[in-house]
Formats: structure tokens, sequence, C-alpha cells
């Protein structure tokens, strides 16, 4: 019980594996709309918006990586 939250939100920060650019915003967006599909139906559960709650905080994770990747990224170029 609880495991489809955690598939969702892993999911979600996964996608700061793939590459940057379109590939990586595509993702995110496809999955976003994937997610948010089930809330538009009128049979939409409260397990429908768990669901996309998750992703949201998978994908909220996901920019805090890229962010990071971003820091050292600069800071590893600045001090060369």
């Amino acid at each position: 019980m609880g495991t489809s939250y955690g598939f969702y939100a892993v999911l979600g920060a996964l996608t700061s594996a793939l590459p940057r650019g379109p590939l990586r915003g595509g993702a995110r967006l496809a999955l976003l709309a994937l997610a948010a599909k089930p809330l538009l139906d009128r049979g939409r559960t409260f397990t429908d918006a768990g669901h996309f709650a998750a992703l949201g905080l998978g994908l909220r994770v996901a920019g805090v990586i890229d962010h990071r990747s971003d820091v050292v990224d600069y800071r590893s170029v600045a001090n060369r």
C-alpha cells in the first residue's frame, strides 16, 4: 500500500538523469500531462490526486538536483 506514490515520486526525480534540453523538459511535461489526465475525468479519486502530488514532489527533487549540479559545475570551472 502506497508503493505507487513512491513510484511516481522516484519517476519524477529520475528525470534529472536525462540529458539537458528539450528531452528532459518534454519528459517532465509529458509525465505531468499523464498524471493530470485522471484528475480531469469525472471519476477522479484521492489516489489520482496523490499520484499527481507525488510526481510533483519528485519533479521538485529533480529541480533541486539540477540546481545543485549547476552550482557544482560552476564552482569547478571557476576554480580552474
